[in-house]
């Protein structure tokens, strides 16, 4: 049998062919690795390039937030001079032209915070409802926890947060222990004993609180109870309660009842009964507070000795130095936030070259 040899014009055709499709693959095999380069060399650059961006951002709304913080400060700086008194009214308080959405950059900020129902107004008035107020807050409105006796701390647990009685003096109880120099624990209160036994073990601080976060290493303190009671508290200022400012919840903590609270609030609030305006009152000294209120008020022998008391126990105050200053940055038309947060205490001695010191200064970006 005769078996058909192909021609060598058909065999180079045939060495041609798969020379060519060897090139074919060796090409897209080769055009898929650089693909698959480009496309890893384009992602780490896209990486960066929003790292980048992120970081722009980041640093552009600090500088507005920031902005926010150097204009309230310098409300600060404003008064005081010729003012003996420290005002809801007053321009580093409630000032919405300077405070509000005030433009900066490609952005805007807001210094201001927020009260709750019950705070600044009584509660069974009919303008007692949440609001904000544009401006700094006044650290001595709140209740020093370095200072605040068991009484006072557990009354205010107990107002704001709705526990029992019992638990809220075991919080208060821990409280004391936490920041006293002894060993030796309050009934229901936490010494090292308690603290070393835990899992992750530590010791009793035996010294003030530096910053409120500090409250979540203490026995029987959650968050919810933290978030309730931390608008009415502080680590800073003088222990003295301004009871031109003072959210009504401290006064129940100082030990005062629901009649003097409201005519307290009413009082402040002047004719119109609206706060934060040039209507509103004001007590002129401690000395004169209890007279101040009883020419306006009839008030009952109890109700001028529960007045009295905390005066005379130095609990009061009506000037204050040092404010809490809240600054949100947003940027037009996005949706990231800086939160600057910085206690300020202003320098009220005229010897000392300075106009006051940063106490605190916490950053939170919402990005």
């Amino acid at each position: 049998m005769n078996i058909m040899k192909p021609s060598k014009r058909k065999k180079s055709l045939m060495c041609k062919g798969s020379n060519r499709a060897s090139i074919l693959i060796l090409v897209l095999w080769s055009l898929g690795l650089l693909t698959i380069f480009a496309l890893y060399l384009g992602l780490g650059v896209r990486q960066r390039l929003d790292f980048l961006l992120r970081v722009e951002t980041r640093s552009k709304l600090y500088r507005i937030a920031e902005a926010g913080v150097k204009q309230a400060a310098a409300q600060i700086g404003n008064f005081g001079e010729e003012s003996p008194v420290a005002l809801l009214k007053d321009t580093w308080s409630n000032n919405v032209g300077a405070l509000s959405q005030i433009p900066v950059l490609d952005g805007s900020f807001t210094v201001g915070y927020s009260y709750k129902a019950g705070d600044l107004y009584f509660k069974d008035s009919e303008a007692d409802k949440p609001g904000i107020i544009y401006g700094a807050a006044d650290v001595m409105s709140r209740l020093n926890i370095n200072s605040a006796s068991l009484d006072e701390l557990s009354r205010l647990i107990e107002y704001t947060s709705g526990i029992d009685s019992y638990r809220a003096e075991g919080i208060a109880s821990c409280i004391i222990d936490w920041r006293d120099a002894d060993n030796a624990s309050l009934p229901n209160g936490a010494e090292d004993k308690y603290y070393r036994s835990l899992r992750f073990s530590y010791d009793c601080k035996d010294f003030p609180l530096e910053n409120l976060e500090e409250l979540y290493y203490i026995k029987g303190m959650d968050k919810n109870v933290y978030d309730r009671i931390k608008p009415y508290i502080t680590v800073h200022g003088s222990g003295r309660v301004n009871i031109n400012t003072a959210l009504a919840p401290v006064f129940y903590a100082l030990g005062l009842n629901d009649s003097v609270v409201k005519k307290i609030l009413l009082y402040r609030s002047g004719e119109d009964q609206v706060i934060a305006n040039s209507d509103d009152c004001s007590f002129s000294n401690e000395n004169s507070i209890v007279a101040q209120l009883s020419q306006v008020y009839s008030m009952s022998p109890s109700e001028i000795a529960q007045l009295s008391n905390i005066v005379a126990d130095g609990k009061t105050a009506v000037f204050s130095h040092t404010f809490l200053i809240s600054s949100v940055a947003v940027l037009d038309k996005r949706t990231e936030k800086c939160k600057i947060e910085c206690v300020i205490e202003k320098n009220l001695n005229a010897d000392v070259n300075k106009a006051g010191w940063i106490l605190d200064w916490k950053t939170e970006f919402f990005i």
